[in-house]
């Protein structure tokens, strides 16, 4: 069950329950304050003139959204140098990106930078990596110690096997610490327990401002992200009074009685539907159909209310009806009430009983979720019913009403609960606009989302220096094709192979081509070159060789998925040497052959066949207590 929040929800309803996150409605554009850049969740707003979120840019993995900025994750510390595997990579000045100076090749990454060894192997005892093997040079450079240490799936940096251990440049929430894992996926760069009056979002601490969802703050009603780290809407319900998350109508002295009666007004009328055609203004719903009230096209099977029925606190005081727990007053049962959850069997899942109207309505499944699967408008889980609204914002523009949690449709414009909104009586909703006729006389309404933008084609912009309609429906200046679909061309600010590229793409708000303003890898062992994607080809097909140091080592020529040569290394099994690019048995010997292991009186081997890598290997055995090995290997 919800609990109540703040003294005015007490003195309204005893047992009123709170509601639930108001999330912004898909036909209402995100409000703000004009002007403003601000977050919503990881993306990036800016509010026009009108009030209405534009320019919305999601900060994607790589970033985070504070303040209505992108901000780059801090992935490495600013200008370090790091030897990964034999590649020198340098990190910016911010900390945001770590990238590649200079392929040693044939010198040595060591300390930061590319070393020649001169006539040495290596650098004496310096710790280094061949690869994404971590190696340590002996004593006089002539040689690594021993064969090195494969570092797998692990990372080799400055001649230490790092394990993967995050997703690299991102960050995230630990809880309610903030983390960034580095740029190479190797450790946290950025560790931050975030304070109490803090919450951690997208992996930034950010202030709390706000409670998450629709509030009343003072007399305004306030709309807050769910973070709870950002206001999206805020509006002063004066001369009306913000109550329970909806600006009321309260006579001073009698606010309580007063919205209760504002509450049953639609009720309290001679026509059981509620309608007063007499006073086509005073409830703002919608008629539709000549024999079909607002209420019967809400629900069908609305409850008869008892117009004469008293005021209540329980149900013992309305013999033969219930108490209404929203309204306080005494209703008739319908002809199909339920009182238990028993007597609503349902098809997919059982229904619930609906204690505000006493019928069987959809259940939650699994007490959280709205399957809409027979009724698509009733989508607001509330203590295992499923309903169409709980508080105003959960409505398209128009009330929700307190008897049955649907919400009122709008016969005219007195319907909208926003000034100046507009009523499609064909929905029964309320809008911004229906047709340019709402909009200022330099505005059109963008009929898709209901909403007065500056244009929505060409021929609405009538300032000759601004011509085009924009993605964002604003009048934007004239502009040209840079480039042709699908062009690319490699970056000239990239100097380092392997040279990225730039793509041709319609990446901002015109409707031109433009150079992307981010470059991308060509790919696997490719490069860019005469502005297009080539591959390195690091070695020619059939080239197959044992390396010069490290024993079982065997370099091989293969393509990868773009078609492009690299050297794959790979080892020899343990009973194998690497030797005229291949690998061969390590040992020559006839199956069975036994002979006595030197130094050892009481061991001996056998010439053992390995079936999987199809060699012969001594394996060593030991004689039987006080016997000991003589001439061809026989214990005695």
């Amino acid at each position: 069950m919800r609990t109540l929040i703040g003294s005015s929800l007490a003195l309204l309803v005893a047992g009123c329950i709170a509601a639930e996150h108001v999330a912004p409605l898909p036909d209402r554009p995100l409000r703000c304050t004009p002007g403003a850049a601000f977050c919503d969740g990881n993306t990036a707003y800016l509010c026009n003139d009108q009030g209405y979120a534009v320019d919305g840019t999601g900060c994607g993995e790589s970033a985070v959204c504070v303040s209505g900025s992108c901000q780059g994750n801090i992935v490495c510390t600013p200008n370090q140098r790091l030897c990964v595997r034999n590649v020198l990579r340098v990190c910016n000045g911010l900390g945001t990106e770590l990238t590649t100076e200079r392929v040693c090749g044939s010198d040595i990454c060591q300390n930061g930078q590319c070393v020649d060894p001169g006539q040495n192997a290596c650098l004496p005892t310096a710790r280094y990596c061949d690869g994404n093997t971590a190696l340590q040079c002996n004593a006089d450079g002539s040689a690594p110690i021993d064969g090195g240490q494969p570092c797998g799936p692990a990372i080799c940096v400055d001649g230490s096997c790092l394990p993967i251990v995050c997703q690299a440049a991102t960050a995230d929430c630990d809880g309610n610490t903030a983390r960034t894992c580095d740029a190479l996926g190797t450790s946290y760069s950025v560790r931050q327990l975030c304070s109490g009056n803090e919450r951690c979002v997208a992996g930034r601490c950010q202030v709390l401002v706000c409670t998450p969802g629709r509030s009343c703050v003072g007399n305004l009603l306030t709309d807050c992200n769910e973070q709870g780290t950002q206001i999206i809407d805020q509006r002063d319900c004066a001369p009306l009074q913000c109550l329970v998350q909806s600006c009321v109508g309260l006579d001073a002295g009698h606010g309580d009685a007063e919205r209760l009666d504002h509450a049953l007004s639609d009720l309290d009328r001679p026509e059981v539907s509620g309608l007063d055609r007499s006073n086509p203004d005073r409830d703002g719903l919608d008629r539709r159909g000549a024999d079909r009230t607002a209420l019967d096209v809400a629900l069908p099977d609305r409850v008869q209310p008892d117009v004469n029925g008293p005021t209540c606190s329980s149900d013992l005081q309305c013999p033969g009806g219930y108490c209404h727990p929203n309204l306080h007053r005494c209703l008739g049962l319908p002809a199909n009430s339920c009182s238990s959850h028993d007597q609503c069997p349902g098809v997919v899942i059982p229904d619930f009983c609906d204690p505000l109207t006493r019928t069987c309505i959809p259940a939650c499944y699994q007490e959280i979720l709205c399957l809409g699967l027979f009724d698509a408008t009733r989508i607001n889980c509330i203590d295992g019913g499923c309903y169409q609204c709980h508080v105003d914002g959960d409505c398209p523009g128009t009330a929700c009403d307190l008897f049955d949690w649907l919400c009122k449709p709008c016969a005219d414009n007195s319907g909208c609960l926003d000034p100046g909104w507009h009523c499609d009586s064909t929905t029964g909703a309320c809008h911004e606009c229906l047709d340019s006729t709402h909009c200022a006389s330099n505005q059109v309404c963008f009929v898709d989302e209901h909403r007065c933008v500056e244009c929505n084609e060409n021929n609405d912009c009538h300032d000759g220096s601004r011509p085009l309609c924009g993605k964002s429906h604003s009048c934007l200046p004239p502009c040209s094709d840079e480039c042709s679909q699908n062009q690319i061309r490699c970056d000239p600010t990239d100097l380092t192979p392997p040279i990225s590229m730039l793509q041709c793409e319609d990446n901002d708000d015109d409707p031109c081509l433009d150079w992307s303003t981010l470059s991308t890898s060509c790919g696997w062992h490719q490069t860019c070159q005469y502005d297009r994607c080539v591959c390195t080809n690091g070695c020619a097909s059939g080239y197959v060789a044992c390396d010069t140091i490290e024993p079982g080592l065997l370099h091989e020529c293969v393509q990868d998925y773009n078609n492009c040569w690299y050297i794959s290394d790979s080892y020899c099994d343990a009973i194998q040497d690497c030797r005229g690019g291949a690998c061969i048995c390590a040992f020559n010997c006839t199956a069975g052959t036994r002979r006595c292991v030197n130094g050892h009186a009481t061991q001996y081997e056998i010439c053992t066949l390995d079936s999987y890598v199809e060699c012969n290997y001594w394996s060593i055995n030991t004689c039987p207590a006080n016997t000991g090995c003589q001439g061809t290997g026989v214990c005695r």
